[in-house]
């Protein structure tokens, strides 16, 4: 995709569909076979006569989803909410096994992606780890906070941003409302 983004000849002869990650419905299908219809309830809401039908479908939905969940062991939930969204993580059996090719993906995007994005030194290639570790443990951050911490010019930290975002490791979230805070 990255090559595709990079190279307008390229771009104009292919087709790119995005796949985003796998849902949690998705995942019980794929990962125990576990079938788990989509409840299209705002839909239903809006094409009910009356409420009593609608609680009647909630009443039967309701059934349906307590026998699916039946089916699946407390631990599942946990498990994708990790990692379960990655497409990868159906094939192995082990947290540590998926941590680690994720660790890869995310080296091989930071360390060759990066740099075709936009021209980062490999000093500032390297700060890109330490940003991603200060976005994941805080709750709200500022341009002035993030470049006190890893020590480099607001200017350099807004060119690492934007790269990280064009190259899908960072997926930006609009303010609604107030002023917009990173």
């Amino acid at each position: 995709s990255l090559s595709l983004q990079l190279t307008p000849d390229l771009n104009r002869r292919s087709f790119v569909i995005k796949i985003p990650p796998m849902s949690y419905r998705e995942y019980l299908y794929l990962k125990h076979k576990i079938p788990y219809e989509e409840l299209p309830l705002i839909e239903k809401m809006s094409s009910s006569k009356n409420v009593e039908e609608l609680f009647k479908w909630i009443k039967l939905t309701e059934k349906k989803i307590k026998d699916v969940l039946l089916k699946i062991k407390p631990i599942e939930t946990n498990l994708y909410l990790k990692s379960g969204s990655l497409p990868f993580s159906l094939t192995f059996d082990e947290s540590e096994k998926i941590y680690q090719q994720t660790f890869k993906v995310l080296d091989k995007a930071i360390n060759d992606d990066l740099g075709k994005i936009e021209p980062l030194t490999k000093p500032i290639l390297d700060k890109a780890w330490n940003l991603l570790s200060l976005i994941s443990e805080s709750e709200k951050s500022s341009y002035d906070s993030m470049t006190n911490s890893l020590g480099i010019a607001k200017s350099t930290l807004i060119q690492l941003l934007d790269a990280l975002l064009k190259a899908e490791i960072l997926s930006a979230v609009r303010p609604y409302g107030s002023a917009s805070k990173m």
